[in-house]
Parts: C-alpha cells; sequence; structure tokens
C-alpha cells in the first residue's frame, strides 16, 4: 500500500504534467480548440486522472496562476518592514519572471484568469485590516491589472522600479510607509473560499 508521501507525489506530477501538456498544446492551437482529450494524450494521464485533480480546463490555468502567486506573497512576508512601494516592486518583479506566460494567456484570450487572480490576491492582503471598502481594492487591483497588461502588452521598456514608483503615485499611497500584512490565506481558500472576485460565475 502506498504512504501518503508517495500518493502525494504522484499527484503532484500528474498535475505537472497536465499543466504542461496545456501550455504546450496553447503555443499550437487556439485555446478554445484543446479538448480534454488533447491534454491527457499530450500529458500521457488518464481523463480519471484529470477528473481527479480538475473540474474544467480553466481550473488548470487558475491554480497554476494562484501557485505562482503564492511565491510572491511568501516574499512579501519575508520582509518585515514591507512598503506600498516595496509591495509593487516585488510584484512586478514577480510579473517580469512570468512575463511569457503573461504573453501567451493574453494571446489565447484568457485575460479574465488573470484578473481574477489580481482580485483575490489584493483583497487577501487586505483582509482583516485595512477597513477599506471593497470598491477601492477593486479599484486598486484593476488599475495595477491593467498597468500590467499595458507594460507586457506593449513591450514598454519601464523597470520595476518605476512602475512601483508610478503605482504609489497614481493610486495616492505614501510609498515608504510599512503596511502589516495578515496571515497568509491558503491558495484553495482564495480560489474556492474568498468571496470576493472580477466576475461570478
Amino acid at each position: 500500500m502506498k504512504s501518503n508521501s508517495s500518493n502525494k507525489e504522484l499527484k503532484n506530477i500528474t498535475k505537472e504534467s497536465i499543466t504542461t501538456a496545456l501550455f504546450i498544446l496553447m503555443q499550437q492551437k487556439p485555446y478554445h480548440e484543446i479538448s480534454i482529450t488533447d491534454i491527457c494524450k499530450r500529458a500521457g494521464v488518464s481523463r480519471n486522472a484529470f477528473y481527479r485533480n480538475y473540474s474544467i480546463k480553466d481550473e488548470i490555468i487558475r491554480l497554476y496562476l494562484f501557485e505562482i502567486t503564492d511565491e510572491w506573497r511568501r516574499r512579501l512576508r519575508q520582509n518585515h518592514s514591507i512598503t506600498y512601494y516595496s509591495l509593487f516592486l516585488y510584484l512586478f518583479r514577480h510579473l517580469e519572471q512570468n512575463k511569457s506566460l503573461a504573453q501567451l494567456l493574453l494571446k489565447s484570450g484568457l485575460d479574465y484568469l488573470m484578473i481574477d487572480v489580481f482580485f483575490k490576491s489584493f483583497r487577501d492582503l487586505a483582509e482583516d485590516k485595512s477597513g477599506k471598502p471593497m470598491y477601492y481594492l477593486a479599484f486598486l487591483s484593476g488599475a495595477v491589472y491593467t498597468v500590467f497588461v499595458h507594460w507586457i502588452a506593449n513591450d514598454q521598456s519601464a523597470k520595476p522600479e518605476q512602475i512601483a514608483e508610478i503605482l504609489c503615485r497614481f493610486a495616492h499611497l505614501p510609498p515608504n510607509e510599512v503596511i502589516q500584512l495578515p496571515d497568509m490565506s491558503s491558495v484553495h481558500h482564495l480560489m474556492y473560499e474568498l468571496d470576493f472576485s472580477y466576475r461570478k460565475d
């Protein structure tokens, strides 16, 4: 009988294979033409294995985006004197590292998946401590997302440091003010439990 650690490792390998297969297929044909069968064949897994991990195709990308965003959220909490400037700086350095993925998602018409990650992540950063109204958080996350899309879609030369300064100025946030972040939420909480989204299903 397999141990829990072996089962978890196998599950992670399966999910990684499925995710890689989807991204390869997205470079070859339009997203809407990619079927679950196509993904399973490319990944070398059964349809049962697919549905044990995901319910629909979009969920593969949503989970991957939340997981890589998790890296940014963890890094923020390693800095005990995080400011608004450094929050945006770390974010855009992280986004710069994932630029090719973002360009692929935009090309595939999947911007709604990216913006949902922005909305949920900004809501989580302010949860239980800011008292800011939801419209403000929606405005801020939408504004940051729009700047990001303009930055990558038009191959702008601005550095993350410049973007961080611009966002602080536009959002009227004091760049050097130290902010207190709440405890980190899990990826599952952001994806399925947090009631703050770009659009309702």
